[in-house]
């Protein structure tokens, strides 16, 4: 789950290299990309490469090269295993980290949604005049666990393989979205959906109520993407007793009340409540900053991580468009030549007869 945060250099099960190459997701990158969440080990670099490069040339031949210059330069930056380290305050425990990384984007640990003159922002003060009934639906759900556990999906599991380690066993999360919605699960929750979708179009590519068991907290580390922002909505929350840092800045939840934030800072959290769940409705979205040219080629490259036929797709469309032009350039080369026979033939006294077309007799 949760698996939007990198993209690899390589396409897995690629039919081309006849090799499976990695995908990975949220972690550490280094030369060897040793990933957290989903990956094939003892690929070769070659084989990575090889299978980048196209990915790369299929993202200019789809977006142009112009359009798409920063998801390119990030691109290549995972491959060459660069990490963006920033330390605003001079403050490494406080400082952003970023693998996946899109240049100019504004970075701050907290994003300030109340400002209306920043654009991006006006779907999340929209969702909080709508607080009480997804907080309404989410309690319903919970006072029947039972039922909601039998009938969803993967219904409070906590984070998996290495990242739950930083999460820890108490961090539980109910999806509604994980790039494509869950149908079992957005059934359960059709306000709560209908008012993300419809009502305040929230851009989000995850969306997912987040549990925090009573005194546990998530320890301190970078989700290590810049151009993904991440909102919470405060449900049922136990007021000045749970509180989430980013960039050594502390926040308290309030019930009702939104908080905007950039995870690839360092960031944890507690809930020092010794009796009370903390629930929030946790949405992730694109950096309102990226262009939509920007955000298409990132969803291409998540898609083809997904469903590497969608490259070799792309790949067999380029090479019909590439023998068509060639095709075409050779009848423009060609024709001139025609030309020229002809008026040659016409030098030695052949004749054509004139087609019939208007006023022939």
């Amino acid at each position: 789950m949760h698996t939007l945060f990198v993209f690899s250099i390589g396409i897995q099960n690629d039919s081309r290299l006849n090799q499976k190459s990695v995908k990975c997701c949220a972690v550490h990158v280094s030369k060897t990309y040793v990933s957290s969440r989903r990956c094939i080990s003892n690929v070769s670099m070659n084989a990575q490469q090889e299978s980048g490069s196209v990915l790369e040339q299929t993202l200019i031949h789809k977006f142009g090269q112009h359009n798409i210059s920063r998801v390119l330069d990030s691109y290549n930056r995972i491959q060459r295993g660069d990490i963006y380290i920033n330390t605003p305050d001079n403050n490494n425990d406080h400082r952003q980290e970023a693998h996946s990384f899109i240049e100019s984007l504004t970075a701050l640990p907290f994003h300030d949604i109340s400002n209306e003159s920043i654009p991006g922002y006006n779907w999340t003060r929209q969702l909080e005049s709508h607080w009480t009934t997804i907080r309404d639906e989410l309690q319903r759900a919970y006072s029947t666990s039972g039922r909601i556990s039998k009938t969803g999906n993967n219904v409070w599991v906590p984070a998996v393989r290495d990242e739950a380690l930083d999460y820890g066993p108490n961090w539980r999360t109910l999806v509604l979205q994980d790039r494509e919605w869950d149908p079992v699960n957005a059934k359960l929750f059709p306000k709560t959906v209908k008012i993300l979708k419809h009502t305040v179009q929230c851009p989000s590519v995850e969306v997912f109520f987040a549990k925090q068991a009573p005194n546990t907290g998530i320890k301190s580390h970078s989700d290590g993407c810049n151009f993904i922002l991440t909102a919470h909505l405060a449900l049922d929350v136990p007021e000045n007793e749970c509180w989430i840092e980013v960039g050594g800045i502390r926040k308290h939840w309030k019930n009702g009340k939104m908080l905007v934030f950039d995870t690839s800072f360092m960031h944890s959290t507690m809930n020092e409540s010794m009796s009370e769940d903390r629930y929030v409705l946790l949405i992730r979205f694109w950096h309102p900053e990226l262009k939509k040219v920007e955000i298409d080629a990132l969803q291409f490259i998540f898609n083809v991580l997904d469903n590497p036929e969608l490259l070799d797709q792309h790949v067999e469309t380029m090479k019909r468009e590439k023998e068509s032009k060639q095709a075409m350039q050779s009848l423009d080369n060609e024709t001139p030549n025609r030309s020229a026979r002809r008026a040659a033939k016409r030098s030695k006294g052949t004749t054509r007869s004139n087609p019939m077309g208007f006023g022939a007799k």
